[in-house]
């Protein structure tokens, strides 16, 4: 962990950090959480969207401020209010083992 992952996981309960597409042609993100199963027993989440980072970014820590205030997101949960844009995501079971569990978003519009 770095030294800003460390004061942000202090100074917010969680951190993330995105992958962006290796492709030209790609624009889907890779964006998840570290931290929430430590600090609130909540999987941690991983959003892969084709939209900006700076979105997801916001998704997300509209999800962990639900999340810290007690709400817990389940596989096949549909929710809404998260993200301006678009009307709501499901939760879906993470794929990628590294990141199991998480919680997988895709948006409906």
């Amino acid at each position: 962990m770095s030294r800003e992952e460390e004061e942000a996981l202090k100074l917010h309960g969680w951190y993330s950090h995105f992958v962006l597409p290796e492709n030209g042609g790609q624009n889907w993100v890779n964006y998840h959480t570290h931290g929430l199963p430590e600090l609130y027993g909540h999987f941690d989440f991983q959003l892969v969207l084709p939209i900006e980072p700076a979105k997801l970014h916001k998704l997300a820590a509209r999800l962990v401020e639900r999340v810290k205030k007690g709400e817990r997101f389940t596989a096949g949960m549909r929710v809404s209010g998260i993200l301006d844009d678009y009307g709501s995501a499901a939760c879906q079971n993470g794929r990628n083992a590294k990141y199991r569990p998480a919680c997988s978003a895709s948006y409906f519009a």
